[in-house]
Order: structure tokens, then C-alpha cells, then sequence
């Protein structure tokens, strides 16, 4: 296939560590490994910019968003999967060369409606990373769930 990893629904259903570790992120059961059946629709495309309390860009259809595109990262999030390190001139590549219209505010796409409810799930969304992080590594020696790195036991935490 033309990406190296893939998350969201397909890769859900074809878990086999489904609920024993408690988040698909990163899971070693092979499911997020591309299968032939992993296609995508790219018909009736178009990108749009979105500014909301980050910038990326938006992919439309039909007036509806169906997904979005980091072209940092080769990352495109479409009908509900998340396709990750997608290689340059592939099929799926090509919705990086959509030209990308001018930027505008979104209402459904901001984090919240007020500085606070932004800055709440801003915090959320980090501590929801952090015990992520310390569940997967915590077997691993000289992890550290308080500072959230291999200190090895010196840090100021």
C-alpha cells in the first residue's frame, strides 16, 4: 500500500488486543499494517484552511468535512481512518497537491467556545497522552510515570 501505518475504524476491527491495552495508538497485533482492502475515495475532494486554536487543513466533500491533511507529517485523517506516512507520489499522496483555498474560522472546528473550555481540553487531551505513554512504557527500565521520561530515578519531579 502507499502508507506505512493506519488507525480508526478498519484498524479497530481488526484488532486482536482489542481492550487489553486500553488505547490503539501504537498496537503490536498488526492490525494498523496496510491491507489491500484499505482503500480510500478521493472523488469530489477540495481542501480548504481552517483556522481554529491550531491550523491544518481541512478536506471537504460535498460541502461536508470528511477529513484533514498535516502536510508536516504525510498524515491524512479521511472517512473516519487515519492513514500515517503516506509516501510521496501514491494515490493517497495526491490529496496533497489539492490547491488549499484561504483561511476562515469554522465554528465546529474549535477546541471551545471560550479561552477556558479551549484551555481545559487542551489539558485533557495532555494528560490523556501522558497516561498513554506511562501505560505503554511503564515495563520499561528506568521509565519514570512522574516525569514521564527515563530519568533513572534523578529527576526534580
Amino acid at each position: 500500500m502507499d502508507f506505512e501505518r493506519t488507525r480508526g475504524e478498519r484498524a479497530t476491527a481488526r484488532c486482536k488486543n482489542v481492550g487489553t491495552y486500553g488505547s490503539q495508538l501504537y498496537c503490536d497485533c498488526g492490525c494498523q499494517t496496510p491491507r489491500n482492502d484499505d482503500t480510500f475515495d478521493l472523488t469530489g475532494l477540495s481542501a480548504r484552511r481552517v483556522k481554529s486554536f491550531q491550523t491544518y487543513t481541512a478536506l471537504v466533500r460535498d460541502g461536508e468535512l470528511v477529513g484533514s491533511v498535516d502536510f508536516a507529517r504525510d498524515y491524512v485523517s479521511l472517512d473516519g481512518n487515519e492513514y500515517l506516512g503516506v509516501k510521496a507520489g501514491s494515490e493517497l499522496a495526491s490529496v496533497f497537491d489539492l490547491p488549499v483555498e484561504g483561511s476562515e474560522t469554522e465554528e465546529t472546528m474549535t477546541a471551545g467556545s471560550t479561552a477556558e473550555e479551549t484551555a481545559a481540553n487542551v489539558a485533557m487531551t495532555e494528560k490523556i497522552e501522558l497516561a498513554e505513554m506511562d501505560e505503554r512504557n511503564k515495563k520499561h527500565p528506568g521509565w519514570c510515570s512522574r516525569c514521564h521520561s527515563y530519568c533513572y530515578g534523578d529527576c526534580e519531579s
